[in-house]
């Protein structure tokens, strides 16, 4: 895993291209395959591309995901849909995690259309960790920005009280130092999920509301059985 700071004016495309840029010249490969986890930003997207190559995987954060949807739909379906997204993003299987998605886009779309859309946009994107056929362990972790957005939480809170910055050359020190300190109280990736300021949506609701009438024949197709005895058609990778 990699991490870097640069300090910037805002987060634009010029300024992200310039941070991949030094990463590069500090002897960063740049022909290697990286798994790239952002946010979605336009600005990201394409200064991976620029300086990675446009074939570089890239799993789009879930917890975003799930709030630009649930910002769609009124309260009272939010839940449904929300266990609806986690059961698909269980699944091992890329192509049935896209296709209980597209259901649930599908099904959306009749009253929700602005969610449909949120769901469906860069939808290829959010099951990159089962296309890399990655431990199912890993799906949280990497599923998500939570791993960078926890250290940036650690920053924000040692550096709070800082109200003169003299130079950027103080603030990339000050930032550096507030990182260190942070890994000292992090959990290792393979242990569990650091959280960071974004809701989690990792877990089941503790008290769930019944879902609404028209939520109830919401049914998501299952993987069948294969015809042949004791082979399942799928495999759990």
């Amino acid at each position: 895993m990699c991490s870097a700071s640069k300090s910037a004016p805002t987060e634009n495309a010029a300024a992200v291209k310039q941070l991949f840029t030094h990463l590069r010249d500090q002897g960063l490969p740049t022909n290697r395959k990286y798994l790239f986890v952002i946010d979605g930003a336009k600005a990201l997207r394409a200064a991976i591309e620029e300086v990675f190559g446009s074939d570089q995987p890239v799993q789009r954060c879930r917890n975003h995901k799930m709030r630009n949807v649930l910002d769609e739909l009124p309260k009272e379906e939010q839940p449904q849909a929300l266990n609806l997204m986690r059961a698909a993003w269980r699944v091992s299987d890329p192509a049935e995690g896209r296709k209980r998605l597209e259901q649930l886009a599908r099904f959306l779309e009749h009253e929700h259309e602005s969610a449909a859309r949120s769901l469906r946009e860069g939808m290829a994107e959010m099951v990159t960790v089962q296309r890399l056929q990655l431990p199912p362990s890993l799906f949280k972790c990497l599923g998500t920005t939570n791993v960078i957005e926890s250290p940036q939480s650690g920053v924000q809170k040692r550096t709070h009280n800082v109200t003169r910055w003299r130079t950027g050359e103080m603030v990339e020190r000050w930032v550096a130092s507030a990182w260190l300190l942070t890994e000292n109280t992090s959990a290792k990736l393979s242990d569990t999920v650091t959280s960071g300021p974004l809701p989690s949506f990792s877990e089941e609701n503790e008290n769930p509301t019944p879902p609404p009438r028209r939520w109830r024949n919401m049914k998501l197709s299952r993987p069948q059985p294969s015809t042949k005895a004791g082979t399942p058609s799928f495999k759990k990778r």
